[in-house]
């Protein structure tokens, strides 16, 4: 049986060192923090409670003998706010409490964290102050239930903040560039991908043609919409309109389309080159020999950065996102 390609998983530019048991203060922080979430259903209720009286309000506005322009605006605004607004505030205010509070039980119940650090042999990437604290980040331990930020450099944040994880093939060892004195500028090294890496990249590929079979589906409808529309306005019941609103209503629809389209054929070009890639099974490995003296990994038909420093390419944390149920799965939870 063939082994499952190992993943790394990132957290705001910092790599995965494992799980630790949370200790006696942190279960108790964690604890309090659910308990708050308890006195946070005023909220929703308080939104139920506003709905009938603005209907109410709104229905008296309205049925008034001598009605002005103003009455009857802020009559509207009072019913819809009833029946519509309120209502939908408090339901999804309710089911956003309902659910921290449920995240926050099943930390409790794991009882565990992720610690995230920088890359011990590679330079960092956030080395300017992050909003997390005053120093650059160097760590983060982040709850596996709630994707919650526990610790940020040992310390705890002043509020709480969510966390995207992504998943990568693990990054090939850095490659320290020799920073002596010589005439060539930069060396170009051809190298192999590893198991994880093609994993990673056909996993791309596959999703990139998923949405260009959806795309190809709504240009396809939007196209025979917008000729149905033309043919309308030309000897159907639309002709009636006049010309300046058809030229206008066609020429947006015109730039929608072409810019659908574009967007299409660029997605479809960079789905085919990453297939290419896949087939060619090498990218170029780029030693910088001058300031500020990088070295990045670059797919030869693509032309898309993989990594740099030892880091994955941002885009490649964007096509990446765990879902937390997989996550979980990863964590044996």
């Amino acid at each position: 049986m063939q082994a499952a390609p190992l993943r790394a998983r990132w957290c705001k530019g910092l790599r995965s060192a494992g799980t630790r048991r949370l200790d006696a203060g942190e279960m108790n922080y964690l604890r309090s923090e659910a308990q708050r979430f308890r006195y946070q259903y005023w909220l929703p209720a308080a939104l139920l409670a506003a709905s009938p009286t603005c209907l109410v309000l709104g229905l008296i506005a309205f049925a008034g003998s001598h009605t002005t322009l103003i009455a009857e605006v802020v009559s509207v605004i009072l019913l819809v706010c009833g029946i519509y607004i309120f209502p939908a505030f408090a339901f999804l205010s309710f089911r956003d409490i309902k659910k921290q509070r449920k995240l926050l039980r099943l930390d409790l119940e794991i009882g565990l964290v992720e610690r995230f650090e920088a890359l011990s042999d590679s330079p960092s990437r956030i080395p300017k102050k992050a909003s997390l604290c005053e120093s650059a980040l160097e760590s983060i331990e982040v709850l596996p239930g709630s994707r919650f930020i526990l610790k940020a450099n040992n310390r705890v944040p002043p509020k709480r903040i969510a966390a995207e994880i992504t998943e990568t093939a693990p990054p090939t060892p850095y490659i320290e560039t020799s920073k002596q004195p010589t005439t060539v500028r930069r060396t170009l090294v051809l190298r192999a991908f590893t198991m994880e890496e093609l994993s990673e990249i056909m996993a791309t590929a596959q999703r990139l043609k998923k949405n260009i079979r959806i795309r190809f589906f709504f240009i396809a409808w939007f196209i025979l919409v917008l000729m149905h529309v033309t043919s309308g306005m030309s000897h159907g019941p639309l002709r009636s309109v006049p010309t300046d609103i058809r030229e206008i209503i066609l020429l947006i629809a015109t730039v929608i389309a072409a810019d659908a389209i574009y967007k299409f054929y660029r997605l479809f070009r960079v789905a085919k080159l990453l297939t290419q890639d896949l087939r060619d099974g090498h990218l170029i490995v780029v030693a910088e020999h001058a300031p500020p003296f990088h070295t990045f990994e670059v797919l030869r038909h693509s032309k898309l950065i993989w990594s740099a420093s030892a880091q994955p390419a941002l885009w490649r944390h964007s096509r990446a996102l765990i879902r937390r149920s997989d996550y979980l799965a990863d964590l044996n939870l």
